[in-house]
């Protein structure tokens, strides 16, 4: 691969190149520490503050990812990452699960979710009886619509991380035609 003068200045002034990263210190070569954990270069360190605001305003849709990552300066894995309270990913050797961040993000989001609730039930008392009789089929299977979803959302979901799958693989039958006939 030929490269042109300016595209090799750059690859050898980069910080990450190997020959950056030595030091001859009385004779003897070292090795400066790599400092890696996730960051792209150039992006700033965050703030608890704004890590549980990123967090709350993915979590609760109210901003897509990709818009908070430009805002913030991130990659759309580490606002994906903040919405589910982690500050590291799952998929490092040094990932540990963050609850502090977890649990502000679901208090700030529990604020939202009891105004919602008391508007919800505010609006079920005005439909009585009389009025729900009064309404057309088409309208009343709409109203029970809405309100199986409201149950469905209300209920608390449940995960089962201990599932077990199993793959089983059958070996495929040969065909007479495949073998090699041989006549005596």
């Amino acid at each position: 691969m030929l490269f042109t003068e300016e595209q090799s200045d750059i690859i050898l002034n980069n910080p990450k190149n190997l020959v950056n990263q030595v030091e001859n210190v009385d004779s003897k070569i070292q090795i400066k520490p790599v400092i890696t954990g996730g960051k792209i270069l150039g992006h700033k360190d965050l703030t608890t503050e704004e890590r549980i605001l990123i967090g709350t305003v993915a979590r609760a849709k109210l901003s897509s990812v990709n818009e908070l990552a430009e805002e913030f300066n991130l990659n759309r894995r580490h606002v994906s990452n903040l919405s589910l309270g982690r500050t590291t990913y799952t998929s490092t050797p040094a990932f540990k699960p963050h609850p502090e961040l977890e649990a502000a993000i679901k208090d700030n989001l529990g604020i939202v979710q009891e105004k919602a609730i008391d508007l919800l039930l505010r609006s079920i008392g005005v439909i009585t009886d009389e009025k729900l009789a009064k309404t057309s089929a088409k309208d009343a299977s709409s109203i029970a619509a809405n309100a199986s979803k409201i149950v469905s959302n209300c209920m608390p979901k449940e995960t089962q991380d201990n599932r077990i799958q199993v793959v089983m693989y059958a070996p495929r039958q040969k065909e007479l035609k495949e073998f090699d006939v041989i006549e005596a």
